[in-house]
């Protein structure tokens, strides 16, 4: 942002600053010593207005989410989600096979993400079309719900207001689009 000017301004500034990132390491760990994991806490948490609304507190380079993360990451480690699948997971393309494998009805699972992109369940979509999109090879339905989650992903960084977060989305697409034209980086 612009240069601060002023001892007053420059102290509100970094004592504003301050009080929100000790709220939200406090926050956290409160919360993980009841026993909720980093997505729960990122979608539970509500920012109080009294500490957060300044303009160089709202979402910007990064977001008030990816903060909260780094919180949990620091006190608990990388094991953020508490899932023991995730402990030491298979690796991704095998996963995504023997997923593939299990879904009689892949259609479906492309009615399905569409019908909650259509509610504007854009993370909830994307979570749900990775049980197709994720896998190798270029059959008709791994490509439709490539370009499906490339879309999605597109629309995932229109409606995000962190930078980082929307040059990932929009880099995810690319590399979905990349991954159907046979070119995958």
């Amino acid at each position: 942002g612009p240069p601060l000017h002023g001892r007053d301004a420059i102290q509100e500034y970094l004592a504003s600053t301050s009080a929100a990132l000790r709220w939200c390491h406090n926050t956290v760990v409160e919360l993980m010593n009841q026993g909720y994991n980093s997505h729960e806490i990122v979608n539970m948490v509500e920012y109080p207005a009294e500490i957060f609304d300044k303009p160089w507190l709202a979402d910007g380079y990064t977001s008030r989410a990816h903060v909260l993360r780094d919180v949990y990451r620091s006190q608990f480690g990388w094991w953020e989600d508490q899932n023991p699948t995730s402990l030491n997971p298979a690796h991704p393309a095998d996963v995504a096979r023997e997923v593939r494998a299990a879904i009689a009805d892949p259609g479906a699972v492309i009615t399905h993400v569409r019908a909650l992109a259509d509610r504007g369940e854009v993370r909830l979509a994307l979570h749900v079309i990775d049980l197709l999109a994720l896998g190798a090879g270029s059959d008709d339905i791994t490509s439709e719900a490539r370009t499906l989650k490339a879309g999605l992903c597109r629309r995932a960084a229109e409606l995000d207001t962190s930078y980082v977060s929307q040059s990932l989305y929009l880099n995810g697409a690319d590399e979905l689009e990349r991954a159907n034209a046979g070119t995958a980086s």
